[in-house]
């Protein structure tokens, strides 16, 4: 496993010409952190994963969302030139037919529960 130290330096030498050897060599003028103690880096760790694992739910929750959105606009031809049949979206997003129906009835459920019902009636019809 990597340490941050050695993951910023070889940051670093990706990006050469960003930063001077002197950024990365020199630590005169800071103030050197003292080591953590085991029980500290493993409440640490701890925490880092349950925020690690918080940020993975957000994104998977934020590609579920996006994918909804995306499969009703497909169908219905929004800010395409036609709607795409159950088939054609399926494929694109590499799952069946059926599935894509479950979605796209999910979606229409959250939307025909929401206030976007209104707007997208005033701005559609």
């Amino acid at each position: 496993m990597k340490t941050k130290d050695k993951e910023f330096k070889e940051f670093v030498q990706e990006h050469d010409g960003l930063f001077s050897s002197h950024d990365i060599e020199d630590t005169s003028g800071i103030d050197m952190v003292e080591p953590m103690s085991e029980i500290e880096f493993e409440e640490a760790q701890s925490t880092d994963k349950e925020e690690n694992r918080i940020i993975d739910k957000q994104f998977k929750l934020l590609y579920a969302y996006f994918r909804e959105i995306e499969i009703v606009k497909m169908r219905y031809g929004i800010d395409y030139e036609d709607a795409f049949t159950v088939d054609e979206v399926g494929k694109m997003f590499g799952v069946s037919r059926e599935r894509i129906r479950q979605i796209e009835k999910a979606a229409l459920e959250k939307i025909a529960n929401s206030n976007m019902k209104e707007i997208l009636k005033d701005h559609y019809i």
